[in-house]
């Protein structure tokens, strides 16, 4: 008996033929609640995949109104959204593109203008969207937000796919905050501010902003799947022969070190543009990361207690 109706079926019949998915995958995508931050680049391109891929519920946060110097890179906006809300012209496109899908918009700086990434401004109302949701996806343009965002789901353990663009590179990493895995305060560490700045006058190239967009999609969809079936190959890792991210405040790379579901490393991706290279690169939990490090003290506290 089938699961789906005849016009469901036949709209997701491409993507219900991948065995990986089939008729059970495309009901679990019918169930699920995504947050989307930020409606730049990157999130008109992931938002527009996961509503075409049956996604059941998306939710949409921006407070920028669309430019004429979004065009080139915003696919979703047309030269007649100039000057509306982001949220309220990419919602349209969304409904368009697909009225089963639920969207919700939230158009005001629900982050807040925190200049300090342990800021707590704005976490009430982003901490309730961010319980409500399956996957968190970043694609905000800005190292305050993306470090709010990173520390709320590590508090609430859901599951992050975050991106960037600049120039012609890209880079993109997820985080499911399993036990003594790194978050994104471990891979950027202390140079985002410093960063920041420099970003906002560079430049960046239209394809490059859709490359990553794209696979931020895919991984959240793979994230979506991942427990539909325990054989799946959605469900399997990988180990990669990758480089290791350097940071100060890591340990040595050891031998035997791999990419494992509940081990410390995780992996990073990085998009050459201009070689059409991407990359994939390990990186290990900071000891002395303000969001996550209590997860490494208090398994010290439990060590030291068992050794007493």
């Amino acid at each position: 008996m089938s699961l789906l109706d005849d016009d469901i079926f036949l709209r997701y019949q491409r993507q219900i033929a991948l065995p990986d998915i089939g008729e059970t995958g495309q009901c679990e995508l019918s169930n699920k609640h995504v947050l989307i931050v930020g409606c730049g680049g990157l999130g008109t391109t992931v938002s527009l995949f996961l509503v075409g891929a049956g996604i059941g519920s998306i939710v949409l946060v921006d407070h920028d109104a669309v430019e004429i110097s979004n065009l080139h890179r915003q696919i979703a906006y047309r030269e007649s959204d100039i000057g509306t809300q982001k949220v309220h012209a990419l919602a349209n496109q969304l409904r368009a593109l697909n009225h089963n899908c639920r969207v919700r918009t939230i158009d005001k700086n629900t982050i807040g203008e925190a200049k300090k990434s342990d800021d707590k401004k704005g976490d009430t109302q982003l901490q309730l969207e961010i319980m409500l949701a399956d996957v968190v996806v970043d694609c905000s343009d800005n190292f305050p937000t993306r470090h709010q965002i990173n520390r709320i789901c590590y508090q609430q353990k859901t599951v992050l796919v975050t991106a960037s663009a600049i120039g012609w590179n890209g880079q993109l990493s997820v985080h499911r905050f399993l036990r003594d895995s790194p978050c994104y305060r471990c891979l950027v560490g202390e140079t985002a501010e410093l960063s920041a700045r420099r970003c906002q006058d560079a430049g960046v190239l239209g394809p490059v902003v859709g490359t990553m967009a794209s696979l931020q999609a895919l991984q959240v969809i793979q994230e979506l799947l991942r427990n539909i079936d325990p054989n799946s190959s959605l469900t399997t890792h990988t180990t990669h022969p990758c480089a290791r991210m350097p940071s100060s405040n890591s340990r040595p790379l050891q031998a035997n070190d791999q990419v494992t579901p509940n081990g410390s490393m995780a992996e990073f991706f990085h998009f050459d543009g201009r070689r059409m290279q991407l990359k994939s690169l390990r990186y290990e939990k900071d000891l002395h990361c303000p969001v996550c490090r209590h997860s490494v003290d208090a398994q010290d506290n439990s060590s030291r207690q068992k050794d007493g």
